[in-house]
């Protein structure tokens, strides 16, 4: 019963204490750029074309300001604090779902520690919960979905959902911090494949079937945007 209700204290002590500060400090860092290009997209309504002052911003796709602009809209405000709720809420998504996939292999005892060493890792907890208003945690649930799925429907040998779903969030993942998420993809397929002598599976019609998946996202996106502006140097600069 002890450990019952230190647990239930920690669970409720870690939220408290990352929202707590979510208003504390002004935006810095990277912050305040995540910020800037989101208002521009709720101000000028160009959502395609990322700006800032006007000018084209190429450093970074669009997904997370995208995102912290849907939040604009839906809190009715440009305050400072909604910045960086999408990162503060994947962080805890990633806890979340992270118990639920160590659940189905280990302990319940396993499953709650592994989240809560990642919660409260000395990085995310003293800096990446501080200056969430940058992209890193947002992308890190992508990530972990993209590679945690591969395993999960891998161990279950539903392969076209295994293709389908990771190349999903490896699209979502590109169109938030570029290249790395393709990277992260061909690697932990091809790993799998070796580990596992699956490397027929790679040149499988349900491999193909992701690969579509992922050039229909991003290729959208991307089509869209050579409407708007210079696709050339902005590829070259995210990639």
């Amino acid at each position: 019963m002890k450990t019952k209700i230190l647990l239930l204290l920690i669970l409720i002590s870690i939220p408290c204490c990352i929202f707590s500060t979510l208003n504390y400090l002004e935006l810095f860092g990277e912050e305040p750029r995540r910020a800037v290009v989101a208002v521009e997209m709720v101000i000028t309504g160009e959502w395609v074309v990322p700006r800032i002052h006007g000018w084209t911003y190429y450093n970074k796709p669009p997904l997370f300001n995208w995102v912290v602009a849907g939040l604009f809209i839906a809190f009715d405000s440009f305050d400072e604090w909604i910045v960086r709720v999408p990162s503060l809420l994947s962080l805890f998504l990633i806890a979340i779902i992270n118990f639920f996939i160590v659940r189905k292999f280990l302990s319940k005892e396993i499953a709650i520690f592994s989240s809560l060493f990642f919660v409260t890792a000395g990085e995310i907890f003293f800096y990446g919960t501080i200056r969430s208003g940058e992209i890193d945690l947002f992308y890190s649930l992508l990530v972990y979905l993209q590679i945690v799925l591969m395993f999960l429907f891998h161990f279950r040998k539903q392969y076209l959902w295994m293709f389908i779903l990771s190349y999903f969030f490896a699209a979502l993942g590109a169109l938030t911090k570029g290249l790395p998420s393709l990277s992260f993809q061909a690697l932990t397929l091809l790993a799998l494949a070796i580990y596992y002598k699956h490397i027929r599976l790679l040149i499988s019609w349900k491999h193909f079937v992701g690969i579509a998946v992922f050039f229909t996202i991003t290729g959208s996106y991307f089509y869209f945007y050579s409407q708007r502006g210079d696709v050339e140097l902005y590829l070259i600069v995210i990639i």
